[in-house]
């Protein structure tokens, strides 16, 4: 039985952090979608592209297929149709969405400089996950699932 835990939240909502925090155990394993982007693209920049989904289940199916008595912590879902796709492939799913007020992301995202974000503002970042379907994420989450909501500050 292959167990999924979604952890979703805007740009700087500390999903990467909340994953270290209280998944530190040996038994789970971390499928980052930025990360599986940026290893698509050979890049370190954030890429805004909405047709990646083939490619994401393929790789998350390779995952799981090398690591099957794991439990998989999937971060940086964006689409709910992504969101949809993902937790098909489990046996069972817990949804997680970290909630974070703009003015501490955006001062997040100022302190830690990252790479990924050298070439791009805090607006521009914010805009781009809208145009992957952040918004539709958010309501898929809170109408359509049980999604734990998590105060993330």
């Amino acid at each position: 039985m292959t167990k999924g835990i979604l952890i979703a939240g805007e740009i700087c909502s500390g999903k990467d952090t909340f994953y270290n925090k209280h998944f530190s155990e040996d038994k789970f394993v971390q499928i980052d979608l930025g990360s599986l982007v940026r290893e698509k693209f050979q890049t370190a920049d954030r890429i805004f592209d909405n047709t990646l989904e083939p490619y994401f289940i393929m790789r998350i199916k390779e995952i799981i297929k090398n690591s099957p008595d794991s439990i998989f912590v999937i971060t940086g879902i964006r689409q709910p149709t992504l969101c949809v796709k993902i937790a098909n492939l489990f046996d069972e799913i817990e949804y997680n969405y970290l909630t974070v007020p703009r003015n501490i992301l955006k001062e997040r995202y100022k302190n830690r400089a990252d790479v990924k974000d050298a070439n791009i503002t805090f607006e521009d970042a914010m805009k781009g996950d809208q145009s992957l379907g952040m918004k539709d994420l958010q309501i898929h989450l809170l109408t359509e699932v049980e999604c734990n909501f998590i105060k993330n500050y």
